[in-house]
């Protein structure tokens, strides 16, 4: 058994990917479209046994004031190795280079890792492989925050051509100043993704009332699973309930797909994980690791700090959105 470390586009990789099952981090799509929005190599580390691809982890090359390293699943919810099984092995391979890497994933790092922490949990809603019964499932969590949404007006509309990130991103945007102080993720990457997923396995589904976008959500398809990546609402229209309307929506919008879950990513708050829990979500420990020693410049350090207060600054209410639009262009990279 070998671990060799190549170009996500290897033909080996690529078609071990195809025959396997694989999360929609662990895809190669995932890593190119980081690579594409923030020039990260995409890159993995795959198990070879007799020549012949067995598992793999795909990482991304990460190098800036902080110094050279490597990270599995960049911005990615969570990212384990693709062959589970062959993770002891990955980590040993990844170890040995001496260059500073990190995870966010299910699986439990080993005794290499520097420093391990459980950070969140993992949330999943099941559906039944039936598609009635599955429709039926959908239908069963319609809550009393859902009926109001529905009695106050609430309809859904769906987005899955070039109008669908215009449709997103200013709520996008909006929801990560107002509600979280935090600049967005860049336009770029929105357009970026929208042109590698949209419309085969990606869309946005919106929350409407009276003629007004209140929430979005943007999904993402990765085999028999719909992903509830990003969600959006306008906060003075909460009393009509669109967060929960939408995740509603998006259990029924699986069902109706012929899908078997539903992935809601991670959460740390326990506000989040309570809202997801009631519509029936399970959980699993999210653990982050670091790995391999590095001597941090008291110069990045610095930096370090300056980023925190020029975003903070750059993400007050008062700030012109396109300021804040631009910040998240020139800065966001460095947030990994």
């Amino acid at each position: 058994m070998e671990v060799v470390q190549t170009d996500n586009s290897d033909p080996r990789w690529r078609a071990f990917v195809q025959a396997a099952q694989p999360t929609l981090f662990q895809h190669p799509d995932w890593a190119t479209l980081m690579q594409e929005t923030y020039g990260f190599p995409a890159r993995v580390a795959m198990v070879l046994e007799g020549g012949v691809v067995s598992a793999g982890l795909p990482y991304s090359e990460v190098e800036d004031f902080r110094g050279r390293r490597r990270i599995a699943g960049a911005f990615a919810d969570v990212c384990e190795p693709l062959g589970a099984e062959a993770w002891p092995t990955i980590e040993a391979a990844l170890c040995a280079e001496d260059i500073p890497w990190q995870i966010r994933s299910r699986c439990s790092p080993g005794e290499r890792a520097l420093e391990t922490r459980q950070v969140a949990v993992h949330q999943t809603i099941e559906l039944p492989a039936d598609r009635e019964e599955a429709l039926a499932f959908a239908r069963s969590r319609q809550r009393s925050e859902v009926r109001q949404a529905l009695r106050a007006g609430v309809s859904l509309k769906r987005y899955d051509g070039a109008e669908a990130i215009e449709v997103f991103y200013p709520l996008h945007l909006r929801t990560r100043k107002e509600k979280h102080a935090l600049l967005p993720q860049p336009r770029s990457f929105f357009e970026a993704l929208a042109g590698r997923y949209f419309p085969q396995r990606g869309f946005v589904l919106a929350a409407q009332l009276d003629g007004a976008v209140v929430g979005a959500e943007l999904l993402l398809t990765c085999g028999d699973t719909l992903y509830y990546k990003f969600v959006a609402s306008d906060r003075s229209a909460l009393q009509a309930r669109p967060n929960d309307f939408l995740l509603w929506s998006a259990i029924e919008t699986a069902a109706q797909m012929g899908l078997r879950r539903l992935d809601l990513g991670i959460a740390e708050a326990e506000s989040l994980i309570h809202f997801k829990r009631k519509y029936r979500a399970s959980e699993a420990p999210v653990f982050a690791a670091r790995y391999i020693a590095a001597a941090k410049p008291a110069a990045a350090v610095q930096m370090e700090r300056s980023l925190v207060d020029v975003t903070r600054a750059l993400a007050e209410a008062n700030v012109a959105a396109t300021v804040t639009e631009a910040a998240a262009a020139a800065l966001y990279r460095y947030f990994v």
